[in-house]
């Protein structure tokens, strides 16, 4: 939970959900793939974690984008 914690304190200027804390998103999106997968529960859990690299590049120091989705490679 700590590490879900810390999501908080980053922005993702590359995310389109700037607004929303980063818990808030992944909370939100553990529980629309609990709903319309209830019997899933490693793919809630992924859901749920699907952003914790953003953690490790802060405390890695990584330049944005470097650990972040395809939408920031270059084509």
């Amino acid at each position: 939970m700590e590490a879900l914690e810390m999501l908080n304190s980053l922005v993702d200027e590359s995310d389109p959900d700037v607004d929303l804390p980063n818990l808030v998103h992944a909370f939100q999106t553990a529980e629309r793939i609990r709903a319309e997968h209830p019997d899933l529960e490693w793919f809630q859990l992924t859901g749920l974690i699907h952003d914790l690299g953003k953690v490790l590049r802060e405390a890695r120091a990584d330049p944005p984008g470097s650990c972040s989705t395809k939408r920031n490679m270059p084509r």
